[in-house]
């Protein structure tokens, strides 16, 4: 019987340690697309996320940063590239990669909306927004 409740308070301490190593992985990468607007993002310091939208600058339409820009003491622009379609068709959409890193603690917003820059009077066809905490603890959830 003592065997095991040892063996038992082993096996449980042996679980705690792992489950505190398991934030100790290093940074995360996440992925977030069009269905992700609205959401608030919560990183530590070091994590990088991309945000991948539809695009098709052959239409004229692309993803611009809308003021007010985020706070560049909380996250840094990492990558922006245009990612082909597949297809090679004249007229088909692709994607735009934005990599950021969480640089430092705080909170910030970032609002792109995808339009002609030549037609600013109009409304953006899309918006696309993310509140992003860095802090410690990391998860991702619906905005209320």
């Amino acid at each position: 019987m003592k065997f095991r409740i040892t063996t038992m308070a082993a096996a449980a301490a042996a679980f705690t340690l792992l489950c505190s190593c398991a934030s100790l992985s290093g940074p995360k990468h996440y992925q977030l697309t069009e269905k992700d607007s609205d959401r608030l993002l919560h990183l530590n310091r070091g994590d990088t996320f991309t945000i991948l939208l539809p695009s098709n600058p052959s239409t004229g339409f692309s993803w611009e940063f809308a003021k007010p820009l985020y706070n560049e003491n909380v996250m840094a622009l990492q990558g922006d590239k245009y990612i082909r379609p597949d297809k090679q068709l004249i007229g088909a959409p692709g994607k735009r990669s934005l990599t950021f890193l969480a640089k430092g603690s705080g909170r910030t917003g970032l609002k792109l909306v995808y339009r002609r820059p030549w037609e600013k009077s109009q409304p953006p066809v899309k918006e696309f927004n993310v509140m992003v905490t860095v802090k410690e603890g990391t998860k991702f959830e619906q905005k209320r």
